[in-house]
């Protein structure tokens, strides 16, 4: 699936393209340096990511759905989302691509970005996101952390 870009998103402090990755491969480089800077777990380290696709590719149906987010002027990523579409009975639910094999699932966030990005402002970003995502029936992101940061 190309990437797809998205020009502003209402409601944050800077305008941001969305894009929308299949191969997890591609976003090696920038996810290390995001992982080591910004805000994340080991859950959503990319070594650990890179064994779940491997998992994922070979025992289900699903389809990663990895969000990243880029400052529209300078190209910077502020945000890494690893998901997934997984078809169950029919349905298509959008996960965290570690859902099975982890208690504890969120994004990679630019420290900066996660400090500036309110929940008011979270809304119409989160609807901006799923118009990016492929069709999907029901989001099920489960264990998330009630906050993240310092």
């Amino acid at each position: 699936m190309p990437s797809i870009t998205q020009k502003e998103s209402p409601g944050v402090a800077q305008p941001i393209e969305i894009h929308c990755h299949r191969d997890i491969c591609m976003l090696a480089t920038e996810w290390r340096a995001l992982q080591q800077v910004g805000i994340s777990s080991p859950f959503q380290h990319l070594d650990w990511m890179l064994a779940q696709q491997q998992y994922l590719d070979a025992h289900t149906t699903s389809t990663p759905c990895v969000i990243s987010l880029h400052q529209r002027e300078t190209g910077n990523l502020l945000a890494l989302l690893p998901l997934r579409i997984e078809v169950k009975a029919g349905l298509r639910i959008l996960r965290w691509m570690a859902d099975d094999h982890a208690n504890h699932h969120a994004g990679i966030f630019n420290r900066e970005f996660l400090r500036t990005l309110s929940a008011e402002a979270f809304v119409p970003l989160w609807q901006r996101i799923r118009e990016h995502l492929p069709a999907h029936d029901l989001v099920w992101l489960r264990s998330q952390p009630v906050s993240l940061g310092p």
